[in-house]
């Protein structure tokens, strides 16, 4: 009887340590991918805040230091606007990590461009939402 019981549980472990082998392997890799997956999320989201806050910062400082005076001179010209744009995207670039343009050239391809849009984009953002446009006449 001890034999044949012995001889069970040998085959039952025989086939059993192969099967719960592989199920910890699946459950470790499935742990490690959720961490690497929430560990990109992160990393991503820090990067699209840290480029936000480069072209706000850019756009707000030219604004404060470059068009502000001239506007009031009243010699904001076409090209004034083309020196104030250059000097928004000169500042984000010089405040971006090599890992936040990395990854727009990643994914958006060309930096200047992708950086370029965003800041017209704030500088109509800037427009619309300052302290002078908020007040009902």
């Amino acid at each position: 009887m001890n034999e044949a019981l012995n001889t069970i549980f040998t085959a039952v472990l025989t086939i059993a340590v192969p099967v719960v082998s592989g199920l910890i392997i699946q459950a470790v890799q499935k742990v490690t991918d959720a961490i690497v997956a929430k560990t990109q999320s992160e990393t991503v989201a820090q990067i699209l805040a840290e480029i936000s806050e480069a072209v706000e910062r850019a756009v707000y400082s030219t604004s404060q230091t470059y068009v502000d005076s001239l506007k009031a001179s009243g010699e904001f010209t076409e090209a004034a606007q083309r020196l104030a744009l250059q000097k928004a995207l000169d500042a984000c670039l010089n405040s971006l990590s090599q890992s936040a343009k990395d990854y727009i050239q990643s994914t958006a391809g060309d930096v200047n461009k992708y950086l370029t849009t965003q800041i017209e984009a704030e500088v109509k953002a800037q427009k619309i939402w300052t302290p002078t446009a908020a007040i009902v006449k």
